[in-house]
């Protein structure tokens, strides 16, 4: 394993790592976190008195944001750990489309609701991108005029 797979599967594990903190905390918050009520505009308990039910739904949207940020870092933990670091291809074709339906919906979404944590999921996104690019050569090696399966 070359330096290039070897920090790259690191930062991997730590953008997955990340990832998992974030969805553990919305998975357990018991209610929105400041910057959800702030883009709503009106409290938990004003959307309760409003409709009990849209109240519960918007704490199992939170979750299910969770959900998505700790399956997607238990997954890439997974691979990093191991396919990565052996340069195997399914593990960069497996991680990279995975990583980015979650992380650039998430990060759009960010954009819009989170102001507070804007920044985190554009660093995730773009510490994603640097890990998966640079080492990508271990990856796929160029033989003739398409892109050979490294055996």
């Amino acid at each position: 394993m070359n330096w290039r797979v070897r920090y790259c599967s690191i930062l991997l594990v730590v953008v997955a790592l990340v990832s998992c903190v974030f969805g553990l905390i919305y998975c357990f918050i018991p209610r929105p976190m400041p910057y959800h009520l702030q883009f709503i505009g009106v409290s938990l308990e004003e959307i309760g008195d409003f409709n009990p039910r849209l109240a519960q739904w918007v704490m199992f949207l939170i979750r299910i944001v969770g959900i998505c940020f700790l399956s997607i870092g238990v997954l890439v933990i997974g691979i990093a750990l191991k396919a990565f670091r052996r340069s195997e291809r399914w593990a960069w074709v497996t991680v990279f489309p995975a990583a980015m339906v979650v992380i650039i919906p998430l990060t759009t979404i960010t954009f819009y609701t989170g102001e507070a944590v804007k920044w985190v999921m554009t660093g995730l996104l773009v510490l994603s991108l640097i890990a998966m690019f640079l080492p990508i050569k271990d990856f796929f090696r160029r033989m003739g005029s398409g892109l050979d399966i490294k055996t």
